[in-house]
């Protein structure tokens, strides 16, 4: 388990490098949680990977679905 919290005001954002702490070629996913829970959430993933042969840039946008 691997949990990132803080506290980002609207219109911020929050960064998290996640090399190191997550076991190597771990591909999973992700919850996200606002506060109050009327809060809205926009994310923006960029995703790197490590291949000397292949692009391995991936980026990708998730919002809110509840």
């Amino acid at each position: 388990s691997y949990t990132v919290s803080g506290s980002i005001p609207a219109g911020g954002a929050l960064t998290d490098v996640q090399q190191g702490k997550i076991a190597e070629k771990y591909v999973g996913a992700a919850t996200c949680t606002a506060t109050p829970n009327t809060s809205k959430i926009v994310a923006v993933v960029n995703q790197l990977g490590s291949s000397p042969t292949a692009d391995q840039f991936l980026v990708y946008e998730a919002v809110n679905t509840q």
